[in-house]
């Protein structure tokens, strides 16, 4: 094959060509002319590879020169001349210019002036350009990949020689032209290491670099590819080796301009973001503050977790890669990705971890847990305390009083003037415990339907925030609770006198046990059991859960029936994930919870005889903690109060039994439940209702529903009969005897 020039041989003046561009590219360039240097001392350790005889380079065979050389008989010194031939300097040279161009680099380093940069490379600087000292803060790629990744000196020059030739078109041909392959295209281990080492000993150092375990291949900044001629597996020696375009192009710019798949990055941003409580801050520049944090930030989606970092990262000048880790594809690949990013941002990796259900299965999360050497800053953010080893964990909590009135007072600029903002973020503060981003959205919502009215912003008042609030919350609770609402007051309901009582005993306990338990001290004697649990017991039809609803309503509270086909899961542990669920939400909306028949959750516990009846009483247990716990009203229904765990009636404040009614209550609720907008006969006799079904008032509700379709089908007002053949079917399903006087009386009323 014929000789094939090579390509122009590096000198002092071309390395000297400083640039007008960027301190960092004028410092890359440098670096790759090193490489040029690098490679031309790798083929004078072996000309013969490049030599066949007279005629020169070949890149399809060995040479007579080469075979000698493998077989022990030393080098050959035709080879050696042949390269000289083609411009490549002698060892001596070679060495000389890699010692210059090395101390050229420390002084550049070192914030030496340009123009003492240029002379030492024997360049002539204009005469009416001043001499510039490069600023302090300039961002040196290089110097940067190897701080934040530890990389010695070797590693990064062995990453520097894998980028050269998919940097420069140069290096590529003079890479395919040194390894005498031009079908080659991706430097292999065994090269690289040819270039950066002046020996066998130091070829073996570099080789032990590019081990998968070491820091180069361990975080992704070069990547093996398997040969295929040598299959099944190619040995760490003829394994190629590439950079990745993301590390090529933080190596030529020093700054990467898009995020990478699967994360959101978010810059050091002094200005302040939201309010943020002082003890919480502090903890959080603590732990930060160490190289290799390692920390758990827990509370409510949308309180502020990741906000709450991204304000102590940049009060510490780093900015926070984000990552929705239920989100991440399981793969090696993408894993390394994504533990690399924050490295080379020198940011902290944020993890989002609510839709994790299995830590245990997560690659991502696992690596974390596993690697303690992985150099960066580590943040999960849970909603639900999860195991992450001995991690500490800071726990921010939902905003109130001050903090809440500071929030919204932070989401309502630019919405209101200072005056209205102050006002309306007082009157906020003490009423619902929303996160900072509920608050946005509430915000928002009243905005967008302000606007769809064409109503002025200047209108917005408490009233239309609450209203707004209650809707977010009703969001947020309804995938486990649904919303029970009734437009009734207590006058509205057929109620025996104690029982009347009872209820009465209610309403003021939950009016006024905040100022006994804070200002009359009462907490201090019962600091386990700020809880308002309520328990009715009743045959069903009773009015147990009519009267919780008036409860709320009388209390300007939303109630929330908890449905338990959503909250009792098969799966261990998941009953109570959902139980904290609905506690937590309703405690931050301020709303009644009503656990409806709840013999189902609040069951006796019993002798453990196995597996399933440890797990039963663990929740029990669990249902114990929760509602004693709960800052709000709880109550409980049910139609055997025997059945109720005795734990949890000595935790209850107020057992009220519903019995069935009398024969004045029914008549009562005979004549109560009939609207009065709805026609009614002149032959209603209430009382003789009331003596002859002994019904409760809700199946009083049904015959009367009965009878109202009965006369609607005839067009005509609701008669006695209707009323009375409606009591005679409803106690017939319900398997009561009605004594046969009561239908002769019918049939005569009849006729």
């Amino acid at each position: 094959m014929a000789a094939i020039p090579l390509l122009p041989t590096p000198s002092t003046r071309a390395l000297a060509q400083a640039r007008t561009f960027d301190d960092a590219t004028a410092l890359l360039e440098v670096l790759l002319e090193r490489v040029k240097w690098q490679v031309q001392r790798a083929m004078r350790r072996f000309p013969e590879r490049l030599f066949v005889d007279r005629r020169g380079y070949t890149d399809d065979s060995l040479g007579k020169a080469e075979i000698r050389r493998i077989l022990g008989h030393g080098p050959d010194e035709r080879a050696a001349e042949w390269l000289g031939e083609q411009g490549v300097a002698d060892a001596k040279t070679i060495e000389a210019m890699l010692s210059r161009i090395e101390e050229t680099i420390q002084l550049r380093l070192q914030d030496v002036a340009r123009s003492d940069f240029r002379a030492l490379l024997g360049t002539e600087v204009a005469r009416n350009e001043p001499p510039r000292v490069p600023a302090r803060d300039q961002t040196w790629p290089t110097e940067e990949l190897r701080a934040h990744f530890a990389l010695s000196d070797l590693e990064l020059d062995l990453l520097l020689a894998a980028a050269a030739p998919r940097l420069s078109e140069h290096h590529a041909r003079l890479y395919t032209f040194a390894w005498a392959d031009f079908t080659t295209k991706q430097p292999t281990a065994s090269f690289l290491a040819d270039l950066v080492s002046e020996d066998e000993a130091a070829h073996r150092r570099a080789l032990e670099c590019l081990q998968p375990h070491g820091p180069l291949r361990h975080h992704r900044l070069l990547v093996g590819h398997g040969h295929e001629r040598w299959a099944p597996s190619t040995p760490l020696l003829h394994t190629p080796l590439s950079v990745p375009q993301r590390i090529l192009d933080y190596l030529q710019t020093g700054t990467l301009t898009s995020p990478l798949p699967h994360t959101t990055w978010w810059p050091p941003n002094r200005e302040p973001m939201v309010p943020l409580e002082p003890e919480v801050q502090r903890r959080l520049r603590q732990l930060l503050s160490a190289p290799r944090a390692r920390l758990a930030v827990e509370g409510l989606r949308g309180v502020g977790r990741c906000s709450a970092v991204r304000i102590v990262a940049a009060e510490l000048g780093r900015g926070v890669v984000e990552v929705e880790a239920g989100s991440v594809p399981a793969s090696d690949e993408t894993t390394a990705e994504l533990l690399r990013e924050p490295l080379l941002r020198d940011a902290v990796l944020v993890l989002r971890l609510d839709g994790v259900s299995d830590l245990s299965q997560n690659p991502l999360v696992q690596t974390l847990l596993r690697d303690d050497e992985y150099p960066g800053r580590v943040v999960f953010l849970e909603h639900l305390p999860q195991q992450v080893g001995d991690w500490p964990v800071v726990a921010l909590p939902v905003p109130r009083q001050e903090s809440a009135q500071a929030h919204w007072s932070a989401a309502l600029a630019g919405v209101l003037d200072e005056t209205q903002r102050a006002r309306v973020s007082q009157d906020l503060s003490g009423g619902y415990a929303l996160t900072p981003a509920g608050m946005r959205t509430c915000i928002k919502d009243v905005c967008q339907r302000q606007n769809a009215t064409k109503a002025s912003r200047k209108a917005m008042d408490t009233r239309d925030l609450v209203d707004a609030a209650q809707r977010v919350l009703d969001r947020e609770i309804s995938t486990l609770a649904t919303p029970y609402r009734i437009d009734a007051t207590l006058d509205d309901v057929v109620l025996p006198d104690t029982v009347r009582e009872c209820v009465d005993d209610v309403l003021i306990d939950a009016r006024h046990r905040r100022r006994i338990f804070g200002e009359w001290g009462m907490g201090r004697l019962n600091p386990g059991g700020r809880g308002l649990s309520v328990l009715f017991a009743g045959p069903p039809g009773t009015g147990k859960t009519l009267v919780a609803g008036v409860l709320a309503n009388t209390l300007n509270r939303a109630l929330y029936r908890v449905d338990l086909s959503q909250v009792v899961d098969k799966y261990i542990g998941e009953t109570e994930k959902n139980l904290g669920r609905v506690f937590d939400e309703a405690e931050r909306a301020q709303a009644v919870l009503l656990f409806d028949e709840a013999d189902a959750l609040f069951a006796t516990r019993t002798a453990v005889k196995s597996s399933n009846d440890r797990y039963a009483n663990l929740e029990v247990n669990y249902l114990l903690q929760r509602l004693e716990a709960f800052d709000g009203m709880s109550i409980l229904t049910t139609n055997f109060a025997s059945s109720i765990d005795d734990a949890f009636q000595r935790r209850i404040r107020h057992i009220i039994e519903f019995p069935m009614p009398d024969a004045d209550g029914r008549a009562a609720l005979w004549q109560t439940l009939l609207p009065e907008s709805a026609p009614l006969a002149q032959d209603l006799d209430f009382e003789m209702l009331g003596a002859a079904f002994e019904l409760s008032g809700g199946h009083i509700r049904n015959a009367i529903f009965r009878a109202a379709l009965r006369a609607a089908d005839g067009d005509r007002a609701i008669a006695h009969r209707d009323l009375f053949k409606a009591g005679l079917r409803e106690c017939k399903e319900l398997g009561i005897l009605v004594p046969d006087r009561l239908a002769e009386e019918f049939q005569s009323r009849r006729r």
